[in-house]
């Protein structure tokens, strides 16, 4: 009986030594499963992608041609009143907006009207003015810019 006994009791230990490893194991897997496992929801919001141009260091200018501009000037002064007392006692004589512009190369201060891109449209504007007896010496200066 005593054989019995310590063989019951060997396979009692035996099988409940593996079976608690068993129970160990089987804990053991849902818990990693879990670790494992990270996306239990679904996400709405897309992720964000930033993208980057690439760094450009050798930029090509391009020269332009210069453009040549037309403007018809009606008066040059050697002091800007002398130039906005003109302004004012025959801007309402043209339909044409006269501005002060200083001149580096001349000292002055110029009376004249916006830029035409042609010539024959500066010339045209010109003529008119030639028929008002203030602006008889209203001339072209051409620029380029």
């Amino acid at each position: 009986m005593k054989k019995y006994i310590i063989t019951i009791a060997s396979v009692l230990v035996l099988f409940g030594c593996s079976s608690s490893k068993e129970v160990e194991q089987v804990k053991e897997q849902p818990e990693q499963k879990e670790q494992v496992y990270v996306f239990d929801d679904e996400t709405t919001e897309q992720p964000t992608v930033v993208v980057t141009e690439p760094e450009v260091k050798n930029e090509i200018k391009v020269e332009e041609e210069p453009v040549n501009l037309f403007y018809v000037q009606v008066g040059a002064y050697t002091t800007r009143d002398a130039a906005n007392k003109f302004k004012q006692q025959n801007q309402k004589k043209i339909q044409y907006d006269m501005s002060i512009v200083f001149d580096d190369s001349k000292g002055l201060y110029v009376l004249q009207l916006a830029p035409y891109s042609s010539k024959s449209e500066a010339e045209s504007v010109r003529n008119e003015l030639w028929k008002i007896k203030d602006f008889k010496d209203a001339w072209i200066r051409e620029d380029s810019k």
